[in-house]
């Protein structure tokens, strides 16, 4: 979920391409990845989960990713790709029981709308007096659409797929240590070799990430960038203060929002944190303690990153397993690569 509401109250510093990213003015060489939320937003993106994919498997990962990554070679960016561990943090388990409920309430929707169109769609409906039947059958259809996007969950399969596709690319990759999120590692790195982090989540510059890179999923090759320094100094908060209203505004860190900090949003949150009016919760009700010490930890980046840079596998071996396993063009993939 990242931090609600978080793009409505803090502006971008700018907003670029990759190519202008990669240039010499924006001191960003080197971008850790969250890799999670780039496949969740690479599948999601184009509109609808199943409108790229071969053999029943969405697919629309991999053709993002694909460009993703040759646009950041081209403008000289090398990203470090950082997964999750399968051990999450135990402040998450709230978050992750959550979002399954809904993911089972969305899928039975889903099968119940699925069997109304199914039945409606039995009935044949060739006559004008028919139109009203067309029209609730393709509303219905557009429902489970939109009810796709909410079961939609990566899978291992997914990860593994990227993961080779780094590997033939002969780009680092890391799997974030038991309990420790992506963000809060990729955070880490931009205080060792990193520049920027690349991610949907906000969570990264409550981490302490030097700066944001946020990927727009609805538009080609738009970014939006936020320098942390900068964010403080617009908004004359400094970072204790910024945690604080990523607690309030609602994090996957702390789930009672409602009950804490009832009728708090985006026009009153920096005003109130500011004031320490909202201190008392901070100081005394340990769920939002422990998602503000959360953020505040530091996470030391303990890897040795020249053991990752390893010779790729080799771009051929690549673009014969994504057109021989996932169907994809092999024309298209290799004019692709002519331009690094």
């Amino acid at each position: 979920m990242g931090i609600k509401d978080f793009t409505k109250l803090f502006k971008a510093t700018y907003k670029t391409s990759l190519k202008t990213l990669g240039g010499k003015n924006t001191g960003i060489h080197t971008i850790a990845v969250d890799a999670m939320t780039l496949i969740y937003s690479s599948s999601l993106g184009i509109g609808e989960v199943n409108k790229l994919s071969h053999n029943g498997k969405p697919t629309a990962f991999m053709q993002v990713l694909w460009y993703v990554i040759i646009n950041m070679i081209k403008a000289k960016l090398t990203p470090i790709f950082v997964f999750d561990n399968p051990m999450a943090n135990k402040l998450k388990h709230a978050e992750l029981s959550e979002r399954k409920s809904k993911r089972e309430k969305a899928r039975d929707k889903m099968n119940e709308l699925n069997e109304e169109i199914k039945n409606m769609e039995d009935i044949k409906v060739d006559t004008d007096e028919d139109e009203g039947t067309k029209q609730k059958i393709s509303e219905k259809k557009a429902k489970v659409k939109k009810l796709e996007k909410q079961t939609f969950v990566v899978e291992q399969w997914m990860i593994n797929e990227v993961k080779f596709m780094l590997d033939c690319f002969g780009l680092p990759w890391f799997d974030a240590p038991p309990g420790i999120e992506a963000e809060c590692y990729a955070a880490a790195m931009t205080h060792e070799f990193a520049d920027a982090v690349l991610s949907t989540d906000a969570d990264t510059l409550l981490f302490g990430a030097k700066k944001l890179i946020k990927r727009n999923p609805f538009k080609t090759n738009e970014y939006a960038v936020y320098d942390l320094a900068e964010l403080l100094a617009d908004n004359d908060i400094t970072r204790q203060e910024l945690v604080k209203i990523g607690v309030v505004l609602g994090c996957d860190f702390f789930k009672d929002k409602q009950s804490t900090f009832p009728r708090i949003g985006v026009k009153t949150v920096i005003k109130k944190v500011k004031s320490g009016s909202l201190d008392e919760p901070f100081e005394n009700n340990t769920k939002v303690k422990l998602a503000y010490e959360h953020f505040m930890k530091k996470c030391v980046f303990d890897f040795d990153l020249k053991l990752f840079q390893k010779k790729g596998l080799g771009l051929k071996k690549l673009v014969e397993h994504m057109t021989g396993n996932w169907g994809f063009n092999k024309t298209r993939l290799l004019n692709s690569l002519k331009s690094i």
